[in-house]
């Protein structure tokens, strides 16, 4: 008799323990792969590592997709378990015994046809699991109560137009635990492949059809998987007395979501496991086309006491500490520096240090020491803030910086944040001057000839000089001017040189370089530039304007004795001088020279008007002179 009582009672245990599968939470996700209409479709299973049973876990699932306009089935879509792994703590050093928390991976590539998915209205996915833990201490008959994810997605086609998006994705949660009694953070927040505007709110989990072992699982070897799909609407959770959506959990903070980050806050003052439901909608253009929900459960357990560091700044080597809201006026006549003092009332405490500059670059500022130790309640942690000595910021308006002190308590950081306004006054500077030894600073210049001259910066205050050149639209090197950026104090002087080519005229031939000063003091006015104009003309440019003499008189009066001509055409890439050769008026030659130095006399020739050609290869120049005697 009493062998039958047992056999009973276990019996009448089994669909207790079939039901107490431990899922912690979960969410579905949709990603578009950037193929035509070809998604991955992924479900995130959160499961007790400690206290669930592993046989519970389902090596296949089956997510349903329905249309929200008739709520009517449209497609079913097999995903196998890829993949489980540890959700970590915040804080490793902090775990606990009684949590950690097991992700389990389903996902697979779906194609969704877009002869189906049409519906302005759009659709949703569903996945229904049985079962909740029974700790749990905000809904009625936990044990016996599913869980539905859920996904709603914008059709993939709309008027024969492809419409690609991505459902939200939420960030991997943490492993962590809430402390009764104190303020406790979770991010929640999610990130969208497309961009669009993501939407926090906290709604009531749903339960679906499951109402424990039997209905709406079969038979089947998994008593866990759907083999029935259900459609919207679902049936939702109820709170135990004293709950709502308004106080999901117990204390004087209920638990709440920041509508645009998704972070959840609140201060428990009753120990136990809470469930909440966490929806991100996205928006596009201000119109909804998504969301997708996040079924999540927090273990509130009693904690050691620990308090938050103290976090104080005042100027290097002065007593006194600055106040919240007072602006900090420092200089550059030395290092423009802060210190930083952080003290904790509890022993043996890791602190860190963070940085958050609010508007200016976090390249401008530095931080000395970024953790430290106090082992004594009477120990300090000091560091020192030094702003660089120029931080490009709006005149007038104070570096506004944010620091941080955290410490190591379990199970997320206790901290203490200060914001320093500070306002630093520049030098007085008298600004640098940049100058060239080009007349005008413009200048043509023919291919193949050199241009050089010199380019100066003078610093009135004796201040570090940085001088360069900046080609506008161009690199100095690529059309083969030479100048050599540098550095010095007080006076710099750099020459520069250019033989333009024949293929720089093949780009342009008109070239402005900007010759720029800096000196290192931090005022507005710090810069100097001088701007350069030169251009490279071709040789018939050069030939166009070439007038030489058209009369000579050789009587030996040491006065224009002779005809030639000193102020020839420089040779170039293609045209190169050849000679010059003379004709009196009837064509007959009368003087020939291959020489530039040529020099006729017209000696044994009469007074007259005589013909020369000037013979550069690609071209030749004509011309006459007169002979007088």
């Amino acid at each position: 008799m009493m062998k039958r009582v047992l056999l009973l009672a276990l019996l009448m245990l089994i669909p207790w323990l079939v039901q107490a599968t431990h899922i912690v939470g979960g969410e579905l996700n949709l990603l578009y792969t950037g193929r035509s209409y070809q998604f991955t479709l992924s479900l995130n299973l959160y499961f007790d590592d400690i206290n669930g049973e592993r046989d519970a876990e389902d090596e296949q699932i089956f997510v349903a997709a329905f249309s929200k306009r008739t709520d009517k089935q449209v497609g079913t879509f097999a995903l196998p378990r890829r993949s489980a792994s540890l959700v970590e703590y915040t804080n490793s050093a902090c775990k606990n015994g009684r949590l950690q928390t097991r992700q389990i991976r389903y996902f697979d590539e779906v194609t969704l046809d877009p002869n189906i998915y049409t519906e302005a209205e759009g659709y949703y996915f569903s996945f229904e699991r049985c079962c909740r833990n029974w700790a749990i201490v905000n809904i009625t008959d936990p044990g016996n109560n599913g869980m539905v994810f859920y996904l709603e997605f914008p059709a993939v086609s709309l008027n024969g137009t492809r419409f690609a998006d991505s459902s939200p994705t939420f960030d991997r949660p943490k492993g962590d635990y809430a402390c009764v009694n104190e303020r406790f953070f979770f991010d929640f927040g999610a990130t969208d492949a497309d961009g669009d505007e993501l939407r926090y709110s906290l709604t009531t989990p749903k339960r679906g059809n499951s109402n424990g072992f039997g209905s709406p699982f079969s038979g089947s070897p998994n008593p866990g998987a759907m083999d029935i799909f259900y459609a919207a609407p679902y049936a939702s959770v109820n709170w135990a007395a004293g709950f709502s959506l308004a106080t999901l959990t117990a204390g004087p903070e209920p638990l709440r979501i920041n509508p645009t980050t998704g972070q959840i806050s609140f201060i428990a003052n009753r120990l136990g496991l809470y469930v909440f439901s966490v929806l991100c909608e996205e928006y596009r253009n201000g119109k909804k086309i998504g969301a997708v929900q996040r079924d999540f459960q927090l273990l509130v357990i009693d904690c050691p006491v620990n308090t938050a560091p103290t976090l104080q700044a005042k100027k290097a080597n002065e007593p006194i500490f600055f106040a919240e809201e007072e602006t900090i006026q420092l200089s550059y006549g030395g290092k423009a520096c802060l210190d930083v003092i952080v003290t904790d009332p509890d022993p043996n405490s890791t602190i860190s240090l963070q940085l958050n500059p609010l508007n200016f670059s976090a390249e401008s500022v530095s931080l000395s020491n970024k953790q430290g130790w106090t082992n004594r309640i009477t120990d300090t942690l000091r560091s020192q803030i030094c702003f660089n000595a120029c931080i490009p910021h709006t005149p007038d308006k104070p570096l506004l910086l944010q620091v941080i002190a955290s410490d190591n308590s379990c199970p997320i950081p206790k901290r203490d944040t200060l914001l320093l306004s500070v306002y630093i006054a520049p030098l007085p500077t008298i600004s640098p001057e940049v100058s060239t030894s080009l007349p005008n600073n413009e200048v043509a210049v023919q291919t193949g000839q050199t241009l050089t001259f010199d380019v100066s910066a003078f610093d009135p205050d004796n201040d570090q000089l940085k001088l360069y050149a900046v080609g506008e639209g161009f690199s100095l090197e690529e059309v083969g001017m030479q100048f050599v950026n540098s550095t010095g104090t007080g006076k710099i002087t750099q020459p520069f040189s250019w033989t333009p080519s024949c293929e720089v005229l093949e780009s342009s031939s008109r070239y402005v370089i900007h010759f720029i000063t800096e000196d290192n003091s931090c005022s507005l006015n710090r810069f100097d530039t001088v701007t350069v104009q030169l251009s490279a003309e071709s040789f018939e440019r050069v030939l166009s304007r070439f007038s030489p003499p058209n009369v000579f008189t050789p009587n030996n009066d040491g006065a224009n004795d002779s005809f030639q001509i000193p102020n020839l055409p420089p040779d170039n890439c293609e045209n190169i001088f050849q000679g010059i050769n003379v004709y009196n008026r009837w064509g007959q030659p009368v003087f020939s020279a291959h020489e530039r130095e040529f020099q006729w006399t017209g000696q044994g020739y009469p007074t007259g008007t005589y013909y020369y050609l000037i013979n550069y290869g690609n071209r030749v120049f004509k011309g006459t002179v007169s002979l007088l005697r």
